[in-house]
Formats: C-alpha cells, sequence, structure tokens
C-alpha cells in the first residue's frame, strides 16, 4: 500500500470537527484525572499539554464566533496564515501581554516552551484541518480516505 495526501476540500465543522472535539475530551481528562494522579511525577500534563491542544481547542471557538459575527467570510479550515496569526496573537497575549500586568491575570508566568506547544499543536492540527491520508492498493483501488 501506499499513501497519497490530497487536500480536504469539505467546509470546515467547527464545534462539530472531531480534533477540536477530542481535543475537548482531552482536556477534560487531563484537568479531572491525569493532573491529579500524576502530581510531582512530570510537569509535561501540568505544565504543557494545555498549551499543546490550545489551538485545536480554542481555535474553532474563535473562528465560529468570527464567522457568526461576518468577520470571517468562509467556511473553509484555517490555512496557514490564519494559524501563524492566531499564534502570534495568543503567544502575545498568554506569554508577554497578561504575564506582563500580573495582578490582572492572576499572575501567569511566561513560558517560550509554551509558544513551541502552540506552535506543534497548530502544525498537527493545520494538518489534520487541510489534508487527508488516502490509502491505495498496488491496483488504483481506495482503500479508506
Amino acid at each position: 500500500m501506499v499513501n497519497f495526501l490530497k487536500t480536504r476540500k469539505a467546509s470546515f465543522k467547527y464545534l462539530k470537527d472531531r480534533l477540536f472535539l477530542v481535543c475537548v475530551c482531552l482536556y477534560f481528562l487531563n484537568r479531572f484525572v491525569v493532573k491529579p494522579i500524576m502530581v510531582g511525577r512530570t510537569n509535561f500534563f501540568s505544565s504543557y499539554f494545555n498549551d499543546l491542544i490550545c489551538i485545536p481547542f480554542w481555535l474553532p471557538i474563535v473562528l465560529f464566533v468570527t464567522r457568526y459575527v461576518g468577520l470571517r467570510g468562509h467556511d473553509e479550515p484555517p490555512d496557514f496564515l490564519e494559524l501563524v496569526f492566531y499564534v502570534v496573537l495568543w503567544s502575545t497575549i498568554f506569554e508577554y501581554v497578561a504575564p506582563s500586568y500580573g495582578k490582572y491575570f492572576n499572575y501567569p508566568v511566561g513560558d517560550p516552551w509554551d509558544i513551541v506547544c502552540y506552535v506543534i499543536g497548530s502544525g498537527i492540527a493545520g494538518f489534520f484541518w487541510n489534508f487527508k491520508i488516502t490509502w491505495f492498493t498496488k491496483a488504483g483501488n481506495q482503500l479508506a480516505g
């Protein structure tokens, strides 16, 4: 079998998007099950996991609202520039502005590794939202997609 990458033609499903729904479940699983179990064992789930799923969790909500109020003129999946815009925006807000005005935001700490997690999560989400992998047999018959 050979894999073949195709651009997705379907419209973005916003709050019904599979990746969004998976990330919502992962967030609550992490918040109420994993973090309490992993206290003192690893910092990944308490410090970086939510940053990793930040874009696929929050961007569908933001895009749904911007589409609803008329600021987004299409229902296509977010493209590269849209993803970069939100990564830069949220990195600036959460890693620079909020820590600079800590007394107003419960004293957050800016962490450059959070930005790395935003970028990785955005890359995975962008790939998932914009491409699909279709499997073909040697005879050229499509198996799944």
